[in-house]
């Protein structure tokens, strides 16, 4: 996340420069680049007072840094994910550099194995969010961008506990959470919907949880905090994980498998026949 200070008003070429690395349409990166506009001044104007801070527009871990979109774009394309599932979507603009991703990697894998182009078959993006609200201004957002970016996205909206335990990919390569809209939103751990995602993970997938830091202490989200840190660092989890040090934090893992029973080097994934995505 990031704020209107940090880029200043008026002056969005750090915007530009992170769009550079995404390929997108004209229309799609226009589409953006105001998106993250819009979304900075209304954060502007509701830390001055113009607008009250419940305005609805955005919630304020809804400034979406485009230098963190950005990334998650280039680690889906370098990974060639095609199943992701975001957790706590929000107003949707990260969701757009999702959805553009998948679809150029479906395009590459579907002509790679001489089979039809089919969105539903071969890559999806499962957006969870647990506000209504949002969801439906989420779902206005991706209209606006186009059938090239909604026609990716299948919307989960409602309790995390519910949604992500029924039609999700068998196997899913990449997963987005974001810690303080998860935990804003609602009374559901990081690490719960952590074990509901682990049984749909392939191994070699990655997991990134945004704004991990920053709110913990203010928010009463530091033994949250601390509860996931101890998750992943616990060797059982059959995670490896990193913290990138962007504003709010990023914290980045893969999932290496379920360990194998004590004596043996191999993870479950290494000695189980794993079945590949469609």
């Amino acid at each position: 996340m990031s704020t209107s200070s940090e880029f200043g008003l008026g002056d969005y070429s750090a915007i530009k420069t992170a769009l550079s690395g995404v390929e997108a349409s004209p229309q799609i990166r226009e589409f953006l680049y105001y998106s993250h506009v819009k979304a900075f001044i209304v954060d502007f104007l509701r830390r001055g007072g113009a607008l009250p801070m419940s305005d609805p527009t955005f919630h304020s871990s809804s400034i979406p840094d485009p230098n963190k979109c950005a990334l998650l774009y280039i680690l889906l394309r370098a990974t060639e994910a095609r199943f992701v599932v975001e957790v706590g979507s929000e107003a949707g603009i990260r969701t757009i550099y999702l959805a553009l991703a998948i679809t150029q990697n479906v395009v590459k894998y579907s002509a790679f194995r001489h089979v039809g182009y089919s969105q539903s078959m071969h890559g999806r993006v499962v957006a969870a969010e647990a506000d209504s609200s949002l969801a439906a201004r989420a779902s206005d957002l991706w209209t606006a961008a186009g059938e090239e970016v909604k026609g990716m996205i299948q919307p989960k909206v409602g309790d995390f506990r519910e949604t992500l335990s029924k039609n999700i990919p068998t196997l899913v390569d990449f997963v987005l959470l974001d810690f303080y809209a998860i935990h804003a939103t609602c009374d559901t751990p990081t690490t719960l919907v952590l074990d509901l995602m682990r049984p749909h993970l392939k191994t070699g997938a990655m997991v990134v949880i945004d704004n991990v830091v920053g709110f913990d202490s203010a928010a009463g989200f530091l033994p949250r905090y601390q509860e996931l840190l101890a998750y992943l660092g616990d060797p059982a989890s059959g995670f490896r994980s990193t913290m990138n040090p962007y504003f709010g934090g990023m914290l980045v893992a893969v999932y290496m498998g379920q360990p194998a029973p004590s004596g043996s080097s191999k993870t479950v994934a290494d000695t189980a026949e794993v079945p590949t995505s469609p």
